[in-house]
């Protein structure tokens, strides 16, 4: 038995597909292991919009975490020359990414669950668009 979102919600909630999942189960499960999940969901679920979105975001999110870390890396190399404020300042910035990270990773399956599409604004927007555009193929005659 599945239960639906609260009161509010957008989005199919009791449609399965290839998974055998609720939508916003599924949608929330995108986001549970980042990119393994993510597209997990993506090849099982494709046709379902709700999930192809969220699995789709949990892929691109993924992939903006792992520049941003990179980026930490980088300023956390530069910061280590000065002895000890360069450290500290290094610690504070990583634990601040990172609990925002753990907020943000928290708040999309919230959303998920309540059956919500909420766009993270760096990768939503791009995200829409490739859904939508699986949505509505171009036909082979106006190819080319």
């Amino acid at each position: 038995m599945t239960t639906p979102p609260g009161p509010g919600a957008a989005g199919p909630t009791t449609a399965t597909g290839g998974s055998g999942l609720a939508d916003h189960v599924a949608g929330t499960l995108c986001y549970a292991l980042g990119p393994i999940t993510g597209i997990l969901f993506f090849v099982l679920d494709r046709h379902r919009p709700f999930v192809r979105f969220h699995a789709l975001q949990a892929i691109g999110i993924t992939m903006v975490w792992i520049a941003l870390s990179v980026a930490l890396a980088i300023v956390g190399m530069a910061l280590a020359v000065i002895p000890v404020l360069g450290w500290l300042a290094d610690f504070l910035l990583v634990m601040g990414v990172s609990l925002l990270g753990f907020a943000l990773w928290i708040w999309l399956m919230v959303q998920a669950w309540r059956g919500n599409r909420w766009e993270f604004p760096v990768v939503g927007p791009p995200v829409n668009r490739i859904a939508a555009q699986m949505d509505n193929p171009v036909p082979p005659e106006q190819r080319a």
